[in-house]
């Protein structure tokens, strides 16, 4: 990717030369694609608002501008050649020769006569105007020049006047120089009107009083790309010729003044013959004024009426509004009322929590000092057939009123049978433990925690891997109670010949196996919580319910995933991942990277096919890194469940998840090359 940066003292000079560019192959910039549009033109004025110092000091800007200049840069990065043409761009050259390596200058050097006539032409018609004019053009040549002379290599001259004349000429000897690689079709040679003789003679005379402005320009035309011929000074018969041409001109200006102040006449006799019509008029009106005063009349009599009515009718709703008043005051004594019992009540149930607090304390001693007490109801243990053949004895466990941690699960139904020395847990509905039923095996009764060799989701393990928060957290205990109460409580009654060791040690390599279970991202329910899904910008919400990740839980956390595309581009070529403030709490280094209408977030954004913002993804530490992965990793199954519980909302489901499968291929590669590196 190579830009070309186009400046000088005449913007139309400047827009004229890069059509012709344009036109050669290369591509004109395009705003940044950031919450609203802005482009390098705007860049440019905004960026130059902000400089209070001199002109010709050097420019400085703070980190907003860099990342708006990223931003345009980024939205340009596919082009092989980019441009644009801009005079301000001159107080900004050392600017974007530091910003981008790959960004060279094309200089527009206009002659001190052709700058002068175009003042002359902006209305700048006195000695004192032209003089500041010029001066003008002396600091702008100077810089450009001390610039180029910094860079030669990034940097050329070019006549303005030349170049917009003879494009093609100038465009193959930037080709030659920077290797852009133009077509071979270029711009054809333009007929450009000369100046007046007049104008230029005096300018002439002007400018060789200033004989530093000739040497400057004589050194940039010394320095020039493509080398010129210099303006021709007119003779005296010259001028005098188009002197002798414009009086002609003025007279024929002055016959059609002649002419149009004839017309003028007519128009104005036109005119009275329309007010003496007028005063006609006028003398009509005048006879209907009795029936005009009659009319008043009348309508002074109704207006009294109705002040009358209007009367009456407020006197009447003043005693609406004493009754009213009277019935708040005895709203707001029963409220008054209501306020001091809610007090009360508060102060009620204030004592009650702390009564709850110091009971709640006892019960977890007593606990601790009992670790094989299980509070439960009823508990009934009996044998039961395999459903496969070779397989271990398999006890069925039906348990009511049981608590799982503080969790009180009124029934829990399930079996176990040990199997190669670990034991395995079916679950089986009704059961009050499981929270979300894996979308896989909505239709299936029963649940089986058995695991066995392989990934996280290969075959049992995947029941396993999709336990909700609750879910697996209870299993945990589910554990833990068992062994406890086998080794602890004398009172249970086991069948006859059945291997209680046996049972025990299989529940121990269990525990082992969940301890050892690689960190899962699991929620208890997810929520479709806002989408739209039309304009440039569209998006889905998602909000869970006791989000946990390892040892870190949260009852509730919300992102977005959501893309940002033209109008007639493609779906999902920009998409992004958004974290709101509310959500900061889940992350060790949450941090605002964009802040609009939507609020302020942290976005990590991509681009098709494998682009992705790393400078924002370097910035997170380790911990948020595997929560972000975690979470894209998991997008695809969050979606489906979305999809099958909001089976009515307008969602074009398909493209979504084809995006999150997207954003999780360009997630891998970029964090793959980097651990590589």
């Amino acid at each position: 990717m190579k830009s070309l940066c186009i400046t000088g003292s005449i913007q139309s000079t400047l827009d004229q030369f890069a059509a012709a560019l344009i036109a050669a192959g290369s591509t004109v910039a395009v705003p940044a694609l950031r919450n609203e549009k802005i482009s390098i033109a705007q860049w440019h004025e905004k960026a130059l608002a902000t400089q209070t110092g001199s002109p010709s000091a050097p420019v400085q800007l703070g980190r907003t501008w860099d990342q708006l200049a990223v931003d345009i840069f980024y939205a340009n990065h596919n082009q092989p050649v980019w441009l644009w043409a801009e005079e301000k761009s001159h107080r900004f050259l050392q600017y974007w020769s530091e910003f981008d390596k790959n960004t060279h200058f094309v200089l527009m050097h206009t002659s001190p006569q052709a700058a002068l006539i175009a003042a002359l032409n902006e209305g700048k018609d006195n000695l004192l105007a032209l003089e500041a004019a010029l001066e003008n053009w002396c600091q702008l040549t100077q810089a450009m020049l001390s610039f180029h002379i910094s860079q030669p290599a990034r940097s050329v001259f070019v006549d303005s006047v030349a170049a917009t004349k003879d494009p093609a000429l100038h465009i193959k000897a930037l080709d030659k120089k920077w290797l852009l690689s133009f077509q071979d079709s270029l711009p054809k040679r333009t007929q450009q009107t000369d100046e007046q003789h007049l104008d230029l003679y005096l300018i002439n005379n002007l400018v060789q009083r200033h004989k530093y402005a000739m040497e400057l320009h004589n050194e940039v035309q010394a320095r020039q790309l493509v080398q010129t011929t210099q303006i021709k000074t007119p003779i005296f018969d010259q001028v005098i010729a188009d002197h002798i041409k414009t009086k002609r001109e003025n007279f024929k200006v002055h016959t059609a003044n002649t002419q149009l102040e004839a017309r003028l006449q007519i128009k104005q006799k036109e005119l009275q013959i329309a007010l003496t019509e007028q005063k006609k008029n006028l003398s009509k009106l005048n006879d209907l004024s009795p029936q005009i005063k009659q009319l008043e009349t009348q309508s002074e009599k109704r207006y009294q009426d109705l002040i009358k009515e209007h009367s009456s009718e407020t006197s009447k709703n003043q005693k609406l509004l004493a009754s009213a008043v009277l019935e708040n005051e005895l709203l707001l004594g029963q409220l008054h009322h209501t306020q001091e019992t809610l007090a009360l009540n508060i102060t009620e149930k204030n004592a009650l929590e702390k009564t709850t607090e110091a009971l709640q304390s006892r019960i977890k001693r007593i606990l601790e000092d009992n670790p094989g007490y299980w509070e439960l109801e009823t508990l009934k243990v009996e044998q039961v057939a395999s459903k496969e053949k070779n397989k271990e004895k398999t006890l069925q466990w039906n348990i009511s009123n049981v608590y799982l941690g503080e969790k009180k699960v009124p029934e829990l139904a399930f079996q176990t049978r040990t199997s190669n020395g670990v034991t395995e847990i079916l679950l089986q509905r009704p059961m009050g433990s499981v929270e979300a039923w894996p979308l896989a095996l909505l239709e299936h009764e029963e649940l089986l925690c058995a695991p066995n060799q392989g990934s996280a989701y290969q075959g049992n393990n995947e029941t396993i891997s999709k336990l909700g928060s609750s879910d697996w957290s209870g299993l945990l205990i589910l554990v833990k109670k068992l062994i406890s109460y086998l080794q602890n409580t004398k009172t249970l009654v086991l069948p006859v010949d059945f291997d209680k060791n046996a049972l025990v040690i299989g529940l121990y390599n269990l525990e082992k196996t969940l301890a050892n279970w690689p960190k899962i991202l699991r929620y208890d329910d997810l929520q479709l919580s806002e989408s739209a899904q039309n304009d440039e910008y569209r998006y889905i919400g998602i909000r869970f319910n006791n989000l946990s990740l390892g040892q870190f839980t949260t009852s509730e956390f919300n992102y977005k995933i959501a893309t940002v595309d033209e109008s007639t581009a493609t779906f999902g070529q920009h998409p992004r991942i958004e974290f709101p403030e509310s959500s900061q709490h889940a992350f060790k280094n949450w941090f605002i990277e964009s802040d609009d209408e939507r609020g302020a977030r942290l976005e990590l954004r991509f681009s098709q096919p494998t682009a992705m913002d790393t400078n924002i993804w370097n910035q997170l530490p380790e911990q948020d890194q595997i929560l972000v992965a975690s979470l894209i990793s998991n997008l695809p199954i969050q979606l489906k469940r979305l999809q099958h519980k909001n089976p009515n909302v307008k969602i074009a489901w398909k493209k979504w998840h084809t995006l999150s499968s997207d954003v999780k291929t360009i997630l891998s590669k970029n964090t793959s090359t980097a651990r590589a590196k």
